[in-house]
């Protein structure tokens, strides 16, 4: 989701934003920090459920919905991987990226 400064409601963002690039980039940290550390693995939901606060957001919201993002996403990975247009290299970054994550 993303929101312009020119807009009050959320749209989805370009699918170009969905784009995993952990195989194309030699960098093991993200690019921005997320609220204190650029560090995937301090990616936790505590750290989600912190910047939603800073955000005033509701957390258990924000929480509720990341666990459903990442239950669907690996449950829809497991199935579809070996069908998608990634060589093996890039399943393998891909999977080794997944497993550094907390969330």
């Amino acid at each position: 989701m993303k929101l312009s400064r020119y807009q009050r409601q959320p749209i989805l963002a370009p699918a170009y934003d969905l784009l995993s690039t952990v195989a194309y980039t030699p960098a093991e940290d993200a690019a921005l920090k997320f609220h204190r550390s650029r560090a995937w693995e301090s990616f936790t939901y505590r750290e989600l459920e912190t910047i939603a606060d800073k955000a005033r957001l509701p957390s258990h919201l924000i929480i509720s919905t990341a666990k459903e993002t990442v239950e669907r996403f690996d449950g829809l990975w497991e199935q579809e991987k070996t069908h998608l247009p990634f060589s093996g290299e890039v399943i393998a970054a891909i999977e080794k990226h997944r497993k550094r994550l907390a969330v």
